[in-house]
């Protein structure tokens, strides 16, 4: 969910400095939570601004720094599933490594799924079958 604009954080506060209403009817005027006006007057009281944290973002790819090793399995097994290629992962690193972040890994690098090397490509589908 994103921040609350600064206007509005700046509007909460100020009606609320105006001394006319409670912390629960300005909630209730804004259509927020109590804690979120509380929150908002703590964090002007505490630092001076009503701005929003930055954004702390995710955790780091397992997979990050390991591109070398990962493109080369990828090169020597082109075809593979994102399940059968978390097995190859784990056969040679000893580390198991969900499709999920396997998946994310490859996106960020650029794969699609119908990439033509066949990182994902359809179960059932191969062009060796005859009909």
């Amino acid at each position: 969910m994103s921040p609350l604009p600064l206007d509005l954080r700046e509007k909460i506060v100020q009606t609320y400095k105006e001394g006319k209403f409670s912390i629960r009817e300005v909630a209730k005027m804004f259509n927020v939570n109590k804690s979120t006006v509380q929150a908002l007057l703590n964090r002007e009281r505490e630092t001076g601004s009503l701005k929003p944290k930055p954004a702390r973002g995710g955790c780091a790819s397992r997979l990050v720094g390991r591109e070398v090793g990962f493109d080369q399995m990828v090169k020597e097994n082109p075809g593979l599933t994102l399940r059968e290629y978390c097995e190859v992962w784990e056969g040679q690193t000893g580390e198991r490594v969900g499709m999920t972040t396997l998946w994310r890994y490859l996106e960020a690098r650029g794969f699609s799924r119908k990439d033509s090397s066949g990182v994902s490509r359809r179960r059932g589908k191969r062009s060796d079958r005859n009909g």
